[in-house]
């Protein structure tokens, strides 16, 4: 860094008197005249140098030589500007090199570069040639036929699940179809059994004054066959909800006596009953919401203090 600066500062000095060489130049000039010592005639060495160095056209290197003969310069200086001139040279030399090694090192990565697309070429030829060969045919035939079966296979496996599908679906139709016609089955039975149940109690009432029964043993004997050879239900599952005489009753075809005790739970959510009324109809009534008092209170009498239904 002196070095460069004493550079720097000789040839703004030199500039100053018309001399415009580069301070790159000075350091050449200085390094090929220099010396260990400075004898006495440093001045005509280092005009001789310049001349040597130096052809036609080069003024300012003459005037140079010229002025550092007539000046008694310090020989420390003299020699950095030597060291200067040394310097230089090296300085630029590893910069090429350098610039050798990063050139080298693309270089290579080209060629590695070029080897790997050279290698996928020659791995996509094989594959063509392959392909091309008889044995490629054939396996291409064969992948062909494969695909095909494969095709199919999938043709039936779709079709069987479109068909088991709709066996599911028909076998679901048919189960709520059963379902269905059981309850309706079940539904007509107990209308049925309610019918034969309030004939017996008609016919006590006619043996009693018109009174009703309050208990079903009281009117068992009235029963019909009908209704003693029913398996399925039993008075068990019903209660008598009237307590009075027919007689007093003016619209028989609105009031029940009979009531079967659980309502029953359909599949869509809601339920349904029995009755039986005092004219001797039957009916199976549902409700939506599974709530049948507001319907049972337009159509129920309510009982006296004291007396239970049944009873």
């Amino acid at each position: 860094m002196r070095v460069t600066r004493a550079l720097e500062k000789l040839h703004s000095s030199l500039k100053t008197r018309g001399v415009t060489l580069s301070a790159a130049g000075l350091g050449t000039i200085l390094a090929a005249g220099a010396v260990t010592s400075a004898p006495a005639g440093l001045a005509g060495n280092i005009s001789s140098i310049a001349f040597a160095g130096l052809a036609a056209g080069h003024g300012s290197a003459v005037t140079l030589l010229k002025l550092i003969s007539m000046t008694k310069l310090n020989l420390g200086i003299i020699s950095a500007l030597v060291v200067a001139g040394v310097a230089t040279p090296i300085v630029i030399h590893r910069q090429a090199e350098a610039k050798l090694q990063e050139r080298d090192a693309l270089l290579q990565q080209q060629t590695d570069q070029l080897a790997q697309l050279s290698a996928e070429n020659t791995r996509l030829s094989n594959l063509v040639t392959q392909a091309n060969s008889p044995a490629g045919e054939e396996q291409t035939r064969e992948l062909l036929k494969l695909r095909g079966e494969v095709g199919v296979l999938k043709g039936k496996l779709a079709n069987a699940a479109v068909q088991q599908q709709r066996l599911t679906l028909e076998s679901q139709a048919r189960a709520e179809a059963d379902s269905k016609e059981q309850q309706r089955q079940i539904a007509i039975a107990k209308m049925n059994y309610t019918r034969v149940w309030m004939l017996a109690f008609s016919q006590y009432a006619v043996q009693n004054q018109g009174q009703c029964p309050t208990n079903f043993e009281q009117a068992a004997s009235f029963l019909p066959d009908e209704g003693k050879n029913e398996t399925q239900l039993t008075p068990d599952q019903f209660e008598i909800t009237y307590q009075g005489s027919l007689n007093d009753i003016t619209n028989r075809q609105s009031l029940i006596v009979l009531r079967e005790k659980e309502a029953i739970q359909d599949a869509d959510g809601g339920a349904h009953r029995a009755y039986g009324f005092a004219d001797g109809h039957s009916e199976i009534h549902k409700a939506v919401d599974g709530n049948f008092l507001p319907w049972e209170q337009q159509h129920m009498i309510a009982p006296q203090p004291g007396v239970q239904p049944g009873q």
